[in-house]
């Protein structure tokens, strides 16, 4: 009987730190080639993009969650800021890019990218006092804006999820007011301009409150100086959420 309990307890001993291992254990990857190195340096841009995909095999084991993280850190998102049009920067880097093209076909992408943008409150790049840190805060939180109101992740989510989307964005909206030495142009103008494609994505866009020039503006250039529209785009939202 002794050494039976004696060897249960070996086994239970031994199986504790496999176990530990095992929940602890995260799958990681690194984009091979990095802007400010060498070889970013001397290689061609077909090059670097063929060498920062991430191998389907890995993806495919990857949370949605661990997926979006993997997506943020490839290295031609901030591509978005050499276009004059930010909806031709993105479609390029989704056209390009097999990871954000593997987390666009996943059913809780939205959740995902909400739940990650809810955790980056307008208030935040106040908490460091390193400037490129701020900035690099505040060029996420666009790059964000502009992914989560992409028509590709906005029609597989339901309105009751999209809805949730405009609260957040209203939010974030109101938040970055406080902040006008941090957010001003197309960094302040991106969550009206993405509170503008959720509500055109489900039809519910008042041809009232914008017309064509002012969408142009607002969505595929991301800029205005028109307060009034910013009122009632804010309004039509909040209306539509309580609806």
């Amino acid at each position: 009987m002794k050494q039976t309990n004696i060897k249960s307890v070996l086994i239970l001993f031994l199986a504790i730190p496999i176990l530990s291992f095992a929940q602890s254990q995260k799958i990681t990857w690194d984009y091979l080639v990095k802007p400010g190195s060498e070889e970013w340096r001397y290689s061609s841009y077909a090059e670097k993009l063929q060498k920062n995909q991430p191998p389907m095999s890995l993806m495919n084991k990857l949370t949605t969650t661990e997926l979006l993280e993997l997506c943020m850190e490839y290295p031609f998102n901030m591509d978005i800021l050499l276009f004059n049009n930010p909806n031709v920067g993105i479609s390029k880097i989704l056209k390009e890019s097999t990871c954000w093209q593997e987390y666009l076909k996943r059913e809780d992408a939205l959740s995902v990218l909400l739940n990650e943008y809810e955790k980056r409150p307008a208030s935040r790049t106040e908490i460091s006092t390193d400037k490129r840190r701020k900035n690099k805060t505040i060029i996420n939180t666009y790059f964000l804006e502009k992914i989560i109101s992409e028509s590709s992740i906005l029609n597989n989510a339901d309105l009751g999820l999209q809805k949730l989307l405009l609260t957040g964005l209203i939010k974030k909206h109101e938040g970055k007011k406080s902040f006008p030495n941090r957010y001003a142009g197309y960094t302040y103008y991106s969550t009206l301009s993405a509170i503008v494609k959720v509500l055109d994505n489900q039809d519910l866009l008042d041809s009232r409150i914008i017309n064509k020039s002012e969408y142009y503006n607002l969505v595929e250039r991301g800029m205005s100086n028109d307060k009034d529209l910013e009122i009632n785009i804010l309004n039509e939202a909040k209306y539509i959420i309580d609806k």
